[in-house]
């Protein structure tokens, strides 16, 4: 859930000095990633830019295959701006029980 008026950026053209969004999942053992994972829709930052951004619900989807008892490590870094300001990257560690 990103904040009204302020975005996280997808693609970042190389004229851009922004941070894009990435997101690296980690299974534990027995379990594996199946396909890639799949980015919310997105919009231009400017027209005619290549950089896109992600706002309001951005919800990103990764098939996972396996059984039994384990754990994903997602870690989601992002870096958040509006048009007057834009805050250091960050990086969340998410732990899913599974």
């Amino acid at each position: 859930k990103i904040h009204p008026s302020y975005h996280i950026y997808g693609n970042v053209s190389s004229k851009d000095p922004f941070i894009p969004t990435k997101i690296e999942i980690v299974p534990s053992d027995g379990y594996s990633l199946s396909g890639d994972i799949k980015n919310p829709p997105f919009t231009l930052l400017t027209q005619g830019s290549s950089t896109t951004i992600y706002t309001g619900d951005a919800i990103f989807r990764q098939r996972i295959n396996g059984n039994g008892k384990g754990s994903v490590k997602c870690t989601v870094s992002y870096q958040c701006c509006n048009n007057s300001i834009c805050f250091p990257p960050q990086d969340i560690v998410l732990t899913l029980v599974l």
